[in-house]
């Protein structure tokens, strides 16, 4: 394993780093997975209408977009390690008094204090991925982080599904209490990644710019959104509407739909075994083609069969996922050798642009309610055609993309991106 300066330094070694790494990526997972469950009956005990309950949902995604913009660039000039332990403590406050609250409004306000800590410190990951790794490792890394975190998915819908047949939904937040007091305890020993003389020079605002930089590197930009458009923005609607659609439209129990939730999940996980076959047969400029047009077709078959059964559903869905889990790491490796500075700030803006795509598309179809299948089919038809229209644009460009295009003179009247 090809380590940093700064990697070779951890005292528990590579083991301990990716550890750490993958329960603060499992952070959001379980936030929002554990007690989708939940959420139905949640209404029924607050008595209020579905919509508001799903509230505590949408806005924990556009607030954990705020965490990511502000700890990223933070930790680019006073390190991770400070940064790390701010944001998990008030996880672990704000997730304790989650477990307390009153009523959907505190719920509402407690939940936002966790996003923003979760965005937080999940930004941080992929800096301290590039800050420790090199070459050939750094994809390797993110290629287990991903496999291993795709536990997340499956076991927090379940563990959530089995709690409630012994507790209430408040017990899921007493777990994501317990589980960021692991990640404290992590924190306590993580060693610092980030270099002295790496940092941001001069004030915490300034860093903060970092954000803008990263915005105005136009092939960053443009590749990140042609490679996760269409799987981030239909994916927050899927977390949420699932227990709807499984529970409401095929009325399945809390239990089953927590059965083919976590299916979906573990078996994405398909998509790595997938990658390391073609990696090095398929050039990936021509696999990300291929992926994309994929995805498309997965939109228009929830639409056409995925109503008739939640096998169907299922399925399609399992296919979307696929696709994500092959795609996620050389994207990741590629953005970033794109953005060799500001990787707090890079690490955020990836981020928080696929939580903003996520947000942005489902608090609509959240809002007006309905059918949430027929607006999910949308969404990955809709993330499709917005992939493929940058894709083209990008590989049109004469600007060479690390690992995917090599660059080529400019011809007249066309300039790189």
């Amino acid at each position: 394993m090809e380590l940093t300066e700064t990697g070779r330094r951890q005292r528990h070694g590579t083991v301990f780093l990716v550890g750490f790494l993958v329960v603060l990526q499992m952070f959001a997972m379980f936030s929002t997975d554990m007690y989708a469950p939940a959420l139905p009956s949640m209404a029924d005990e607050f008595q209020e209408p579905e919509s508001l309950v799903n509230m505590t949902v949408v806005l924990f995604f556009a607030f954990n977009i705020v965490g990511m913009l502000v700890f990223g660039p933070v930790s680019d000039k006073v390190g991770r390690r400070p940064v790390f332990l701010l944001g998990i403590s008030l996880f672990v406050v704000a997730s304790a008094g989650c477990a307390m609250a009153a009523g959907v409004w505190a719920l509402i306000a407690l939940r936002i204090v966790q996003a923003i800590a979760c965005g937080g410190v999940m930004s941080l990951c992929l800096a301290v991925v590039k800050d420790s790794f090199v070459g050939d490792s750094r994809v390797t890394v993110l290629i287990v982080i991903q496999g291993i975190s795709i536990v997340g998915p499956i076991a927090a819908p379940v563990i959530g599904a089995q709690l409630l047949v012994w507790f209430s939904w408040r017990a899921t937040f007493v777990v994501l209490t317990g589980l960021g007091l692991i990640a404290l305890g992590c924190a306590l020993v993580f060693r610092e990644s980030l270099k002295p003389e790496d940092r941001s020079d001069g004030s915490l605002v300034a860093s903060l710019r970092g954000l803008g930089r990263v915005a105005k590197n136009g092939r960053f930009m443009v590749f990140m959104l042609a490679t996760c458009a269409f799987g981030a923005m239909p994916f927050n609607l899927y977390l949420t509407a699932a227990p709807f659609i499984y529970e409401g439209h095929f009325e399945l129990s809390p239990q089953l739909y927590s059965y083919f939730f976590g299916a979906t999940a573990g078996l994405s996980i398909i998509g790595l075994v997938i990658y390391r076959i073609v990696a090095n047969r398929v050039p990936l400029g021509r696999l990300t083609t291929v992926l994309i047009v994929c995805s498309g077709l997965t939109g228009v078959g929830v639409l056409a069969v995925g109503h008739s059964s939640p096998w169907w559903f299922f399925a399609f869905m399992l296919a979307f996922q696929v696709i994500g889990t092959v795609v996620r790491p050389y994207a990741t490796n590629v953005l970033l050798l794109l953005q060799a500075e500001d990787t707090g700030a890079a690490s955020s803006m990836i981020g928080c642009s696929l939580s903003l795509l996520g947000v942005a598309a489902m608090t609509p179809a959240v809002l007006i309610g309905g059918d949430y299948m027929t607006s999910l089919g949308v969404l990955i038809c809709l993330g499709f055609a917005i992939s493929m229209v940058l894709w083209i644009l990008l590989w049109r460009s004469p600007s060479e993309i690390p690992t995917i295009k090599p660059g080529r003179p400019d011809r007249p009247g066309r300039a790189g991106l």
